[in-house]
């Protein structure tokens, strides 16, 4: 059987949405204060799976000012700059309902990965 994926970099979407704040009512507003914001709280990125510390990551999002990219600044604001600079990558994957992950082929380590079926 053949499976098709999508393969490409984080979504800003899925950055901001990956927060867990520290209760349900400060992941609500982690999620819709806009990240982008200068006043951005420690409590959504410190909380979210998606940020590293540290490091600047691309996003597959084209900014919507100008000829620039969005990314995600190493002390986790949502941002736009051009794509020149060196910064990280996250690749993700995206998956269909009916793609099973085959946890019998492999253990998820970089030497026996799982199998997608």
């Amino acid at each position: 059987m053949v499976v098709i994926i999508s393969v490409g970099l984080i979504n800003v979407s899925d950055y901001e949405y990956a927060t867990s704040g520290t209760s349900d009512s400060t992941r609500n507003t982690c999620i819709t204060s806009a990240m982008n914001s200068n006043n951005i709280t420690s409590t959504c990125y410190d909380n979210n799976y998606l940020f590293i510390d540290d490091q600047n990551q691309w996003t597959i999002n084209k900014s919507s000012q100008g000829n620039s990219i969005t990314y995600i600044t190493n002390v986790g604001k949502i941002t736009r700059g051009t794509a020149t600079g060196n910064y990280y990558y996250r690749p993700v994957v995206y998956l269909k309902s009916t793609v099973k992950i085959n946890t019998e082929t492999g253990n998820g380590s970089i030497n026996s990965p799982y199998e997608l079926e």
